[in-house]
């Protein structure tokens, strides 16, 4: 789908369910975070780097009655909810590209002067 049509998913929902154990990068969470979208997703592999659990949504282990409870406290708790789309919406400015470019030059530089010690 074009990304102008996927922002307007993530908008409209109150919580993304993220189920997922093989994805690696996440890059939907981030998506959900940005449009103020709590995320519910399995604490391994790209998601443990992404959420802030209890401050944009939460992590939980791979088994499914806690995954089902923790999704429960957000659908019956709006404050909370809220609390946690403010959160994420601001927690995801930190993979804006221009932060993510930084990051990307100083471990260049980083390299490189590792590399002329050598």
């Amino acid at each position: 789908m074009p990304k102008e049509e996927t922002n307007k998913f993530f908008g409209a929902a109150d919580i993304f369910v993220f189920p997922s154990t093989t994805d690696t990068q996440g890059i939907v969470l981030v998506e959900s975070l940005a449009s103020a979208t709590p995320v519910v997703a399995i604490n391994q592999l790209g998601p443990k780097d992404i959420i802030k659990t209890g401050e944009d949504g939460f992590l939980v282990p791979l088994k499914k009655p806690e995954f089902i409870d923790k999704i429960l406290l957000l659908v019956k708790n709006k404050d909370m909810r809220m609390r946690f789309a403010h959160r994420a919406h601001q927690n995801a400015k930190r993979f804006a590209i221009e932060k993510c470019t930084d990051r990307l030059i100083e471990i260049y530089e980083e390299t490189i002067r590792n590399f002329k010690r050598k």
